[in-house]
């Protein structure tokens, strides 16, 4: 069970999201709720694709949150990475444990600064083992 990625088939914030050319995106998934948790789960955002971003450009994943119907306000941030870089598929970027008053809904950005950036992410819950 250590070491191992505990996934939900299609609990996605991100599934297999071209990165941002010098732009911000929302996440191509779901709206999830983290909300009471208890710190039993993590964002990861991992490559599924090669990832490259080129010298002094930036990637960043972020997750906003809100109640239903409310305006979205920052969560964390669960990677900031500068180039140059280049990771294989499968690589995790980065996670971020959502703290358990977490609102309703929560949701992931994506940004890059690089207008060349090459790659997929996906960005979804792990379940911790306990």
């Amino acid at each position: 069970m250590y070491d191992h990625i505990l996934k939900v088939h299609d609990e996605y914030l991100a599934k297999a999201q071209a990165l941002p050319q010098n732009a911000d995106a929302e996440g191509n998934g779901r709206v999830l709720c983290f909300a009471g948790a208890l710190g039993s789960q993590e964002v990861v955002a991992q490559a599924d694709t090669e990832v490259t971003l080129a010298a002094g450009a930036t990637l960043g994943v972020t997750l906003e949150q809100r109640d239903k119907g409310g305006a979205w306000e920052p969560l964390g941030t669960v990677c900031a990475l500068t180039g140059p870089l280049s990771l294989e598929a499968g690589a995790v970027l980065g996670r971020f444990i959502p703290p358990s008053d977490t609102r309703a809904e929560t949701r992931a950005l994506l940004a890059s600064t690089d207008p060349a950036a090459q790659g997929n992410l996906s960005v979804y819950p792990h379940y911790l083992a306990r």
